[in-house]
């Protein structure tokens, strides 16, 4: 095609407008005022990650063989360093010492792996259910896992 930047092999990008991208007419009409996020609760941040665990851990929905391993790893990798902390205090750079401390104590990169996927989607629900702010620590894709 004419005027067709890409290298061979490779599609165009196609630009996509908001109101035309895979969450349009999703409950967002053009024009409508974006809400605010904000806390449903007034203490909002201020629960305990062991509180909050068991409230997320009570809620989940995985198969017996996932729960097993995961407990395991919660109780062995996450609640010793975790579970007295206050939800909104933990930072990145909490996150990246925890994984240093891990590694430290001879876990192995699967085991670290899945300790943080389980923390970081703890994190995550406490943001959906508004327990912590919009970009609180568990909200980052990349909330300090290294790489490699």
């Amino acid at each position: 095609m004419a005027g067709d930047r890409t290298q061979p092999g490779r599609r165009p990008v196609q630009r996509v407008l908001p109101s035309q991208g895979p969450g349009a007419g999703l409950g967002h009409r053009a024009g409508d005022p974006v809400r605010p996020r904000r806390h449903a609760r007034p203490a909002g941040g201020e629960i305990a990650f062991r509180e909050w665990h068991d409230r997320w851990w009570n809620a989940r929905i995985v198969e017996p063989h996932t729960l097993r391993g995961d407990a395991s790893s919660i109780k062995n990798h996450v609640m010793p360093y975790w579970a007295d902390w206050e939800m909104r205090a933990i930072t990145r750079m909490d996150v990246q010492s925890w994984i240093r401390s891990l590694v430290e104590k001879g876990a192995g990169p699967a085991a670290i792996k899945r300790a943080y996927n389980l923390t970081s989607s703890l994190m995550r629900a406490a943001v959906d259910d508004d327990e912590l702010p919009l970009g609180a620590a568990g909200n980052s894709p990349h909330w300090g896992m290294p790489s490699g």
